[in-house]
């Protein structure tokens, strides 16, 4: 029960019939619209921004009694200072949590590393108002989860602060559904059967190769991640070829699709080219690919395709509010088209 809002304090008394822990009793009674998830309630009590009377109580297990007074210090709400910018947006869906985007290739999700504006974020705050720029980051409001500048397609976005801590813990614990498609130099199943590096663990079953590495940063350049022997974080992908497309008896090409089973950065690109089937137009990963055949007009436009050749066409979540299970899909983009005409056509 709340008694008293003096300044940035809240009196919480413990109800008569409550017997707990003094983090389940405040997280179960401080105002919904804080949406302060149980560990940031922790880390609150952890920090000394709650107590009884003059003293901070710094221990989240403690049992509290019947009418116990405490206060709560309320967290300071900071407030995006991006710029809003009226930037069409390929909205899927949206309601007042969520809202699920097809985003474009060359957008950037947020700002930073010298990009301060025409990035999705400042999309999202001209179109939801100020009300999203205090959820979460104040530096990525509404972020939860971003893809590749160069990479198309759907990305969910928290309206609200309870959407943000329902669909953060999703993305941690790899709950979320992740398919994209690619397509890469190459024939995947030969480069894997053949394939003899200890640092890649693979299985194949159900028409699919599971690839398990260690990813992290490059050794040299720290623009790039890699697979590595020791260090990195494990990173899972699933990888089934759809359709291979060759020339004069040569493998040119492959339709990828990929499943994301953890969530690295770069994690798919790196894992396609250490085994030898970089994405079609990777200006990190794909630029040292050699193909065996004269360098005709097709293979020519193949090696000038102006971006990785990615599209996240398929996200699946839980909806942070209603707890129902989402499905949603975004067709590639023209220029994904157009090059998996050409290669038709081959």
């Amino acid at each position: 029960m709340i008694v008293a809002l003096e300044k940035k304090y809240i009196t919480l008394v413990v109800p008569e019939n409550f017997s707990g822990r003094l983090d389940t009793f405040l997280h179960g009674s401080l105002p919904e619209k804080l949406s302060l998830s149980r560990s940031k309630v922790k880390n609150f009590i952890l920090s000394g921004n709650v107590g009884r009377g003059d003293k901070s109580v710094r221990d989240p297990s403690k049992k509290v009694k019947s009418m116990e007074k405490f206060w709560f210090l309320l967290p300071e709400i900071k407030v995006s200072k991006i710029e809003p910018q009226n930037i069409d947006l390929d909205i899927v869906f949206e309601d007042a949590d969520v809202l699920v985007v097809n985003k474009s290739a060359g957008m950037v999700v947020h700002p930073g590393s010298g990009v301060s504006d025409q990035t999705l974020v400042n999309a999202l705050l001209y179109h939801c108002g100020n009300k999203i720029s205090t959820v979460g980051s104040c530096d990525r409001p509404g972020i939860v989860h971003r893809i590749d500048k160069l990479t198309s397609g759907i990305l969910v976005v928290a309206k609200t602060e309870k959407a943000y801590q329902g669909l953060i813990p999703q993305f941690a614990d790899h709950s979320i559904f992740r398919r994209y498609i690619a397509i890469t130099w190459g024939r995947i199943k030969k480069n894997l059967r053949d394939h003899k590096n200890s640092n890649l663990k693979y299985s194949y079953g159900d028409d699919q190769y599971s690839l398990c590495t260690n990813i992290g940063r490059h050794g040299s350049d720290r623009k790039k991640m890699a697979v590595l022997k020791v260090g990195g974080k494990t990173a899972i992908s699933k990888f089934r070829e759809k359709k291979h497309f060759s020339m004069k008896g040569i493998s040119l090409a492959s339709l990828i699709e990929c499943e994301l089973e953890t969530g690295r950065t770069h994690q798919l690109r790196v894992h396609l080219s250490h085994i030898g089937n970089p994405i079609i137009g990777d200006p990190t990963y794909g630029k040292r690919h050699k193909v065996s055949i004269n360098l005709n007009e097709e293979v020519k436009k193949m090696r000038e395709f102006k971006r990785q050749a990615l599209h996240a066409s398929v996200l699946g979540f839980k909806h942070p509010v209603s707890k129902e299970f989402m499905v949603f899909k975004a067709e590639p983009p023209e220029d994904l088209k157009s090059l998996l005409e050409m290669l038709e056509n081959l």
